[in-house]
C-alpha cells in the first residue's frame, strides 16, 4: 500500500489527470475540487486529500477542508475532515488508520469532525484522536410525504417498490394540501422579504454585526466562495462523477441564496438558505430573539410557496420554537450532531462557550 498526499494547489491539476479520468472511483468530484481550490481560507501548502492505493488501485481516500477557528489573538489554522472512505474489498486491513494517521500528521492533530458514521465514530475513539467539543440537537420538520425518495436511500432493496410508494405520496400530499388550506399565514404588510443570489455590503455588515463570539467567524469574502462555488448541481458533469464518487456531488436542483426579512422597512434578519431538492436547510441565521416569531413563521411561509418537503434545522431558537407552536409540518423528528476537536486543540477550547454554525465545516456544501 502506499499513501499519497494531495495538496490544495495540486487539486486542479490532479482531476485533470488522466488517472483521476480513468479511476473506477475517484476521492473528490471536479466541482468540489475547483471550489476546494478558490478555498479562500485555504494555504497552497495545505493538505486536501490523502489516498491510499495498492497494485495501482485506489482503496481509501480521507478528505480535508481547511478552516480556520477564533479563540486566541490570531485565527488558528485548522482542517475539517470532510469524507472518508474505504473499499469494501480492502477493510480490515488498516486503511481507515492509516488515512486518519496520516491527515492527523499533516494537520499537527490541528482537526475537527462532525457528520460521521457510528463506525467512523468507533474508530476515531479507538484511536483517541478527538474530544467532544459540543452536541447540537436538531430537527427534521415534513411539510410533504416523500416516501418514494427517502425509503429507497434507506433500503436500497425498496427500490422496485418506487410506482406505488409514489402514488402512496400522491394520495397522502393531496390531503395534505387540504391541511394547508387551514394553516394562518403570516400576512402582513409590515414584514417582506428579499431574496438574493449574491451578498451585498449592508447585509454582511449585519450579518458581522451577530458573528463576533462563533467559533467560525465567516467574513465577506468566505460568504461569496460559498455562494459561487458550488459542491452540488445538475450538470452531466456531476452526474458522470456520482457514478465514482461516493459523497453528495449531484442534484436535479441545488442553490444556495440570501433572505433578508425586514420589519416596517428595518432589516431584521438574514438567513442563507440551501435548496436541494424540495429539501430546506438553513446553514446560517442572524438575527434577535425578539423576532424569532416572525422568522419561523417566514421559514414555514417560504416552504409552503416553493412547494418543499422538508427542513433541517439546528438552530436552538428556531428548533425550539417550531417544536412548541402551531407549524404546517404534519410530523418531526429529533436529530443529534455531535462534533469533535481534536486533542491539541482541546485544552484552549473546553472552558468557552462554543457557538457554531448550522454550516460549519462543510455542512452549507451538502
Amino acid at each position: 500500500m502506499t499513501t499519497q498526499c494531495i495538496k490544495v494547489s495540486e487539486l486542479t491539476a490532479y482531476v485533470e489527470s488522466a488517472g483521476f479520468q480513468q479511476a473506477a472511483n475517484i476521492p473528490i468530484s471536479r466541482i468540489r475540487a475547483i471550489a476546494q481550490a478558490a478555498n479562500p481560507r485555504a494555504n497552497a501548502d495545505d493538505v486536501a486529500l490523502v489516498l491510499i492505493h495498492e497494485n495501482e488501485k485506489l482503496i481509501g481516500y480521507l478528505g480535508l477542508l481547511p478552516d480556520y477557528i477564533h479563540f486566541r489573538a490570531k485565527p488558528e489554522s485548522v482542517a475539517w475532515m470532510s469524507c472518508i472512505w474505504v473499499s469494501p474489498d480492502a477493510r480490515g486491513k488498516g486503511v481507515a488508520r492509516q488515512l486518519l494517521t496520516t491527515g492527523v500528521e499533516a494537520w499537527k492533530g490541528r482537526l475537527l469532525a462532525t457528520e460521521f458514521t457510528a463506525p467512523a465514530k468507533q474508530l476515531y475513539d479507538k484511536m483517541n484522536l478527538f474530544d467532544p467539543l459540543i452536541d447540537k440537537k436538531g430537527l427534521r420538520a415534513y411539510l410533504k410525504m416523500n416516501m418514494a425518495e427517502l425509503m429507497p436511500k434507506k433500503n436500497p432493496k425498496l427500490k422496485i417498490l418506487k410506482l406505488p410508494l409514489r402514488l402512496f405520496d400522491g394520495f397522502a400530499n393531496l390531503l395534505l394540501k387540504m391541511r394547508f388550506l387551514f394553516y394562518p399565514r403570516l400576512k402582513t404588510p409590515n414584514i417582506q422579504t428579499r431574496q438574493l443570489a449574491t451578498l451585498e455590503e449592508k447585509t454582511y455588515d449585519f450579518m458581522a454585526s451577530f458573528q463576533k463570539k462563533e467559533l467560525c467567524r465567516r467574513d465577506r469574502k468566505d460568504f461569496d466562495w460559498i455562494l459561487q462555488y458550488l459542491w452540488i448541481d445538475n450538470s452531466e458533469q456531476s452526474k458522470a462523477d456520482a457514478q465514482r464518487y461516493h459523497f453528495s456531488v449531484y442534484a436535479e436542483k441545488f442553490q444556495i441564496s440570501i433572505l433578508e426579512i425586514f420589519d416596517q422597512g428595518e432589516l431584521i434578519g438574514v438567513l442563507i438558505l440551501s435548496e436541494r431538492d424540495g429539501h430546506l436547510k438553513i446553514p446560517y441565521s442572524f438575527f434577535e430573539h425578539e423576532h424569532l416569531g416572525i422568522i419561523a413563521n417566514v421559514i414555514c411561509d417560504l416552504m409552503l410557496d416553493k412547494k418543499m418537503k422538508m427542513l433541517t434545522i439546528y438552530q436552538d431558537w428556531l428548533v425550539e420554537y417550531l417544536k412548541n407552536n402551531l407549524t404546517p409540518f404534519f410530523h418531526t423528528r429529533d436529530f443529534l450532531r455531535q462534533y469533535l476537536i481534536g486533542k491539541s486543540l482541546d485544552e484552549a477550547y473546553r472552558m468557552e462557550r462554543i457557538i457554531l454554525q448550522d454550516g460549519d465545516g462543510d455542512c452549507v456544501f451538502t
